[in-house]
């Protein structure tokens, strides 16, 4: 009995393979045409969708508090060598947002990115012949001021 429906599927299949492809291909064109509308392929749906998934599987991870709205913020200093002289060419690092830039003629240096207000950073400053500096940092501070040391 059941061998019997098997070969009238495959009797069905083998006589009618265009309409069965062409009902394949409509289905899928249908399916991606859905995605398309609703945004799936757009990066805020792909955020949307790994955000929906993190809650299905780990609710208590998902923290939607007011403090997880970002905005521009911005972390701005000015470096000195040990005679109070602003430094040039000193490589600025902020790892947590891995960015980085080298200060100006004037010893500055200014960072702008999409954070929660107020979060802490490490900045890390270095120079060749100088120690490294590493400083904690409140994002929205408008002007760090920081002296570099030779090494010995």
């Amino acid at each position: 009995m059941e061998i019997e429906k098997f070969d009238k599927l495959n009797s069905l299949f083998k006589n009618n393979k265009k309409k069965f492809f062409a009902y394949v291909l409509f289905s899928l064109s249908i399916l991606v045409f859905i995605a398309y509308v609703t945004g799936f392929f757009s990066e805020k749906g792909k955020q949307h969708a790994t955000t929906k998934t993190e809650e299905k599987l780990n609710p208590s991870k998902v923290d939607k508090t007011a403090g997880d709205i970002k905005e521009k913020q911005s972390l701005s200093g000015t470096i000195l060598d040990q005679n109070g002289e602003p430094m040039s060419g000193v490589t600025v690092t902020i790892k947590a947002f891995g960015v980085k830039e080298m200060t100006d003629g004037q010893g500055g240096f200014l960072f702008e990115f999409e954070a929660e207000k107020h979060s802490s950073v490490r900045l890390m400053a270095q120079k060749e012949g100088y120690a490294t500096y590493r400083q904690d940092a409140t994002l929205g501070n408008v002007h760090l001021s920081f002296q570099m040391r030779r090494k010995p």
